[in-house]
């Protein structure tokens, strides 16, 4: 009997050993944005490795979805960057703990792409989703919560060429900004696409458009909302 425990301690002390060799955990938002213009749009994450010598990671890249025009994902490890296409590496990975970072490059294009990263060693694997998006141009989030849909009234109103919308949205989903004429005509498109939950300000420029009133849209599976504004030149 004795044995017998002693044996059931020795695998509960190795199983323990297995499975705490490494942790793999995202450092950045389930989303990180960026604009179209950006050379990269980076998503980060920190590897530790929680035994005290090296240990061969084993890296792998799947679920991938990228806006077309883009480079295909690609990553840098503690110890080197691959170029986009790599999707399969085995890294040496000392003590301690070191950056991951998983990036891509936009090329003056709006979208989203995501990818699936897992790491393994021994039984264990570890996996991170990572997501990374671009703004069009004259759009960012100003803040990661909204508890309501709202759409607020443009400030400045009347205005002369450029004003700005903010918007919230509770849920992540699709998202639809547009501006109208008095006659329901379509004028621009502000943003169309998904969108993370939170606070949004838009920018509308009405340079190339007459004086007059206006309307603006927005929409989601959810809910609809619409506001007047006024061009004065």
């Amino acid at each position: 009997m004795k044995n017998f425990f002693l044996l059931i301690s020795f695998l509960l002390i190795l199983i323990s050993s297995t499975f705490s060799q490494f942790t793999f955990v995202r450092t950045s938002p389930a989303i990180v944005y960026g604009n179209p213009n950006d050379p990269q749009v980076q998503s980060n994450a920190t590897v530790t490795n929680t035994t005290s010598g090296t240990i061969p990671i084993t890296i792998d890249l799947s679920n991938i979805v990228m806006r077309q025009g883009w480079d295909t994902i690609a990553f840098c490890t503690w110890n080197n960057c691959y170029p986009p296409g790599t999707l399969h590496r085995v890294e040496n990975c000392g003590a301690g703990s070191h950056p991951f970072d998983v990036y891509i490059s936009p090329n003056n294009l709006q979208g989203i792409a995501s990818c699936r990263v897992t790491l393994s060693y021994n039984s264990l694997s570890i996996y991170q989703d990572f997501e990374m998006s671009t703004f069009p141009v004259g759009i960012k989030q100003i803040s990661e919560t909204a508890n309501t849909f709202n759409l607020m009234q443009n400030y400045p109103n009347p205005f002369n060429p450029t004003t700005k919308i903010k918007f919230s949205i509770p849920k992540d989903g699709f998202t639809d900004l547009r501006v109208y004429d008095v006659l329901g005509r379509e004028v621009a498109v502000l943003y169309t696409g998904f969108s993370k939950a939170g606070q949004y300000e838009a920018e509308f420029n009405a340079a190339g458009i007459a004086s007059g009133i206006y309307f603006y849209k927005l929409t989601t599976p959810e809910n609809i909302s619409v506001k007047k504004m006024i061009v004065s030149k």
